[in-house]
């Protein structure tokens, strides 16, 4: 049975990343579409309880499959200028709100997740 069942508008992923930090658990989902989205899951314990409460982070779910509970992306990033696939995620190795992917056109964007409105790089 499932944990949980991450749900995002970006909903065919093509490429996973864990985020290194072991005090604030992220996951980032590459699409097809050229978007990323990121969920927090650093406050989920592993019996399937949130230990903080994030409001709207969750909804109970009827017809799942088995998860306890469905888990709504924190935050999208890109997409807006190239719909290519994105074809690679990795998080910084030191600093955690650190994203970076790349996309089949050849683009490569870098965010800061603190002030995630544009890319730090492009």
């Amino acid at each position: 049975q499932p944990f949980a069942r991450l749900t995002s508008a970006a909903n065919v992923f093509t490429r996973l990343a864990w985020s290194p930090s072991r005090t604030n658990a992220r996951l980032a989902a590459g699409s097809t579409t050229g978007q990323v989205a990121v969920w927090n899951l650093g406050s989920w314990s592993n019996d399937g309880d949130q230990e903080n409460e994030q409001e709207g982070a969750e909804e109970e779910s009827k017809d799942d499959g088995g998860a306890k509970t469905e888990i709504a992306a924190d935050m999208v990033l890109g997409g807006e200028e190239s719909q290519a696939m994105v074809t690679a995620v990795c998080w910084h190795p030191n600093i955690r709100q650190m994203l970076m992917f790349s996309t089949q056109s050849g683009a490569i964007e870098v965010w800061d997740l603190r002030s995630a409105d544009r890319p730090f790089v492009s």
